[in-house]
């Protein structure tokens, strides 16, 4: 909300009630005085009005951050857990199962040691 309309709106007009109290006091007129104090109460209750609304909703922004912040920090460590890899159990597990192939080779080669070449005698 701009300021105009908060310090001068048509329901709350802190600076034409402070104008009006001013003329009041220098005339001397007790019930325009009064009026205008009136006025002016009313248009400080709007600006607290406002100002709590507003307070209201910058908490509001405020527990939104924190919370997105906590969760992007769950999801980061979630995402961790799910991707990141202990690489000293990576490269044991890829020596064993190269060992394993290369074994498996070596047995094949030996049980059938026909090839190509022997189907062709």
């Amino acid at each position: 909300m701009p300021g105009s309309q908060l310090f001068q709106g048509p329901t709350a007009n802190v600076f034409g009630s402070l104008q009006q109290l001013i003329t009041a006091l220098q005339t001397g007129s007790t019930s325009a005085a009064e009026t205008a104090t009136n006025a002016l109460r009313d248009a400080f209750d709007g600006l607290t009005g406002q100002r709590i609304f507003y307070g209201n909703t910058v908490n509001q922004l405020n527990s939104t951050q924190t919370f997105l912040q906590q969760e992007k920090v769950s999801l980061s460590s979630q995402a961790t857990t799910l991707i990141g890899a202990d690489l000293t159990k990576s490269a044991t597990d890829l020596t064993r199962a190269q060992t394993a192939y290369s074994a498996t080779l070596a047995a094949a080669a030996k049980i059938l040691p026909t090839s190509l070449l022997d189907y062709l005698e």
